[in-house]
């Protein structure tokens, strides 16, 4: 048994030592538009010491966070849509335990929606006072 151990733990760490000596080269596929030169792009920009301006950078981040916060409210029906029939269904025990999740769920709910307006507020805040 201790040598069968021993010859899977040898053999794991010859396969470390040798994968780092092997050299791959890995391209972007071609389906997903120009990723490979909006990446050069990208490292170019900074190369160049070209400056992002905030306008700019809201709307990158805007879109980002009104992606995540749309993924955020379609979890949120799908839980409350389970909760609800679960409420439904279940006794007078199931119930009262369902309630305490039902906090959670709308401190989370709370959260996600309350960070997204607070972020837009301070991006707001910061673009009047920089002027841009």
């Amino acid at each position: 048994m201790k040598s069968k151990i021993l010859k899977i733990v040898v053999t794991i760490v010859m396969l470390f030592s040798i994968l780092p000596v092997v050299e791959t080269n890995v391209y972007a596929s071609t389906l997903f538009g120009n990723i490979q030169s909006s990446a050069e792009n990208f490292l170019q920009t900074g190369k160049n010491n070209q400056k992002i301006d905030a306008t700019t950078a809201k709307t990158k981040i805007l879109q980002i966070a009104n992606m995540l916060v749309a993924i955020a409210t379609v979890v949120f029906l799908i839980v409350g849509g389970i909760m609800g029939v679960q409420y439904m269904l279940d006794g007078a025990n199931e119930r009262a335990q369902l309630k305490q999740k039902l906090i959670w769920f709308v401190i989370a709910v709370a959260i996600v929606y309350g960070s997204a307006g607070i972020f837009n507020i301070a991006v707001s805040i910061m673009l009047k006072v920089t002027g841009e």
